[in-house]
C-alpha cells in the first residue's frame, strides 16, 4: 500500500543556540535544533557554493548525531520565499471619553447612557458570528449630585464590570472584555499617603486593607468618603507607579480604620501597594469633580492549550447611544495576532503534524501528546516560508499539489539563520535569499 500527501504544510520549529556550527562534516554534526541548508547530495551550502535557483533540502540536526527532520530535495527556481521578523501580539483597547491624553464625557442630566459591544466570533459561533452585550448607566437629575463625569465614568466601567461577570473567565479569572475608569488629574497633582505602610488589595474583592491606622495623605489630611484612589500594579517594592490610564476607583466607605471600600470589586491582581513606589494615590473629591473622565474598555487574553483551544484574539466594536452627546470613541490599540507568537507557533506545529504521519493530532488526552520544539517561554519567532508547486502527470491529467515549508526561528538569538561564521557570513536567511533571488 502507498501514501500520498499532496498538499504539504511542513514546520520546522528551530532551538535557541547562541552559535552555528562552523564546518559541519554532514547533516549528523549539525547542534541540536540547529537548522542549515545543504544540497541532496548531502553537501552544506555556505556562501562557497550558494547559487541562484539552486536545488536544495532544508535540514534541522537532532539529538544522538541524527538530522531530526530533513525536507523533501526543494527546487529554488520556484519557490516563493517570504521572510518576516517576528512582532508581538497585541489586545484591543478603546477609550469612551477620556483617553489618557484629552477627551471627555458629555455631562447630560437624567439621561441613560447606553452603550454596546459587538464582540467578533466568527470561528466558534454557530450564529453570524456577533455576540451583542450592553453596558449602562442611568445619570441623575441635578438634586444629588447630577450628570457629573466621575459619575458616569465609574458608573459605566461598573456596569461593564457586573454584566461581563457571567462570562466564562480565563485561567486569570477575568472575562473576555475589561473596564476601567479614568481621568485626567495631572500626576503631580495626585497625593501620596504619608506613612510607609502596605495597602493590600485582593483581585474581585471591593475592599482594601491598611498594615495600620486609617492613612492620611498630604501631611496629616485624612482619606474620607468621596476621594478617589488612582491604583497601579501592586508588586511590592517594585510596584508600577500610576499613570494617566490607571484605574480610578471611588471611595464608598471606611468601614474600619484599617479597610477602605471601593465602587467596584478591584480589577488588578492581587498584592500589596507599597506607598513609597507610587503604586497607589489619592485624587481628592474636588479635583476628581472638576476633572474630565474616561472608560477604558479592553479585550483580556484568551487561555490557549495546544491543539484544543486555538491562539486567538478578542475584537470587538463600541457603539454608544445617542444620549453620549458628542462623547467621543478612540481606537487606541487595535487587535493583533503578531508574528512568530509562541502560542501560534505550537498552534501550526500541532496542525503540520498531520503531514508527518500523526493523522491522531489529539486523541487521547495522555495518547498522542505533541512534543514541541519550542524552547522559549518569552519573545517571538521569526519566521521564513518557502512555498511551490510540484506538478506530475497522472494518466492524461497534470496533478499540482501546493507545498510549503515553515522555518520559525528566535533571530536575535539562533546564529545560524542570522549570519555569522566568517566575514561572509553563511546564515540560513542570507543562503535562502540567494538562491531565491
Amino acid at each position: 500500500m502507498s501514501r500520498q500527501t499532496r498538499n504539504q504544510d511542513l514546520v520546522v520549529v528551530g532551538k535557541t543556540l547562541a552559535t552555528m556550527t562552523a564546518a559541519p562534516a554532514s547533516m549528523n554534526a549539525l547542534a541540536d535544533g540547529e537548522i542549515r541548508l545543504y544540497t541532496p547530495g548531502g553537501v552544506l551550502i555556505d556562501s562557497g557554493n550558494v547559487a541562484a535557483n539552486m536545488t536544495f533540502t532544508v535540514v534541522m540536526g537532532g539529538p544522538n548525531g541524527k538530522p531530526k527532520f530533513v525536507s523533501e530535495p526543494i527546487n529554488g527556481a520556484i519557490v516563493n520565499y517570504v521572510a518576516k521578523g517576528g512582532a508581538a501580539g497585541a489586545e484591543q483597547l478603546d477609550y469612551i471619553g477620556y483617553n489618557g491624553v484629552s477627551g471627555s464625557i458629555d455631562e447630560l442630566d437624567n439621561t441613560l447612557y447606553m452603550a454596546s459591544a459587538y464582540v467578533e466570533d466568527y470561528l466558534t459561533s454557530s450564529s453570524d458570528g456577533r455576540y451583542i452585550k450592553h453596558f449602562q448607566y442611568k445619570s441623575r437629575t441635578t438634586v444629588g449630585g447630577g450628570a457629573l463625569q466621575p459619575n458616569i465614568a465609574i458608573g459605566l466601567a461598573k456596569s461593564g464590570i457586573e454584566n461581563w461577570s457571567r462570562e466564562a473567565k480565563n485561567v486569570n479569572g477575568d472575562s473576555f472584555m475589561g473596564f476601567k475608569a479614568l481621568c485626567n488629574v495631572a500626576l503631580g497633582s495626585d497625593f501620596v499617603f504619608d506613612a510607609t505602610f502596605e495597602i493590600t488589595g485582593t483581585k474581585k474583592s471591593n475592599t482594601l486593607n491598611v498594615a495600620a491606622a486609617t492613612p492620611t495623605y498630604n501631611t496629616g489630611t485624612a482619606l474620607a468618603v468621596g476621594d478617589f484612589l488612582r491604583i497601579g500594579t501592586a508588586a511590592g517594592a517594585t510596584g508600577a507607579a500610576v499613570t494617566l490610564v490607571s484605574d480610578v476607583y471611588k471611595v464608598v466607605a471606611l468601614p474600619t480604620t484599617t479597610t477602605i471600600t471601593l465602587d467596584r470589586p478591584l480589577q488588578t491582581d492581587s498584592g500589596s501597594y507599597l506607598i513609597a513606589d507610587g503604586s497607589i494615590t489619592v485624587v481628592t473629591a474636588a479635583l476628581g469633580a472638576a476633572a474630565d473622565w474616561g472608560v477604558g474598555v479592553n479585550a483580556n487574553v484568551k487561555d490557549h492549550v495546544t491543539g484544543k483551544e486555538f491562539y486567538k484574539k478578542n475584537r470587538f466594536t463600541l457603539i454608544l447611544g445617542e444620549d453620549f452627546g458628542s462623547t467621543a470613541i478612540t481606537h487606541d490599540t487595535l487587535a493583533s495576532r503578531g508574528i512568530g507568537v509562541i502560542e501560534d507557533v505550537r498552534d501550526h506545529e500541532w496542525f503540520s503534524a498531520g503531514n508527518q504521519g500523526e493523522i491522531y493530532r489529539m486523541g487521547e488526552p495522555v495518547i498522542h501528546t505533541l512534543v514541541s520544539n519550542v524552547d522559549i517561554t518569552s519573545g517571538e519567532f521569526d519566521t521564513a516560508t518557502l512555498q511551490w508547486t510540484d506538478g506530475h502527470l497522472v494518466g492524461f491529467q497534470d496533478e499540482m499539489s501546493p507545498k510549503l515549508v515553515t522555518i520559525y526561528a528566535q533571530d536575535s538569538t539562533s546564529d545560524y539563520m542570522t549570519d555569522a561564521v566568517g566575514a561572509a557570513g553563511n546564515g540560513t536567511s542570507a543562503m535562502l535569499a540567494a538562491i531565491v533571488a
